[in-house]
């Protein structure tokens, strides 16, 4: 049993494109909950699993996601970065801290908030 004291909880946010999936996916790696990561173009992501996600290539819904590393239990969300969907986002913020994933010229950047 993991200790209150070793859980984090966050919620992966930004806007669409910035790669939000994409490090839910590394961190899943990281975590080896999954042998290597999937792609957002082949539909293969463990966050966008619902054929309109794939059909379009971005998330529609929150998922909740987890993983172990480095002693700590990681419970995160990843949320869909379309402003049509800021209710998904709104749920799930309730939950924990935010980690916010942007994209400037020189390349992607997470932060935490």
């Amino acid at each position: 049993m993991t200790k209150a004291t070793e859980c984090r909880n966050f919620v992966i946010a930004g806007h669409s494109g910035s790669g939000k999936s994409t490090l839910c996916e590394l961190m899943l790696v990281k975590g080896g909950v999954i042998p290597r990561a999937g792609s957002i173009d082949a539909g293969t992501t463990v966050s966008d699993f619902m054929a309109e996600e794939q059909e379009r290539r971005s998330s529609i819904y929150s998922t909740c996601l987890n993983c172990t590393w480095k002693g700590n239990r990681f419970f995160f969300v990843d949320t869909p970065g379309y402003g049509e969907f800021i209710g998904q986002y709104a749920a799930a913020g309730n939950r924990g801290g935010v980690a916010v994933s942007e994209e400037k010229e020189e390349g992607k950047e997470c932060r935490k908030s």
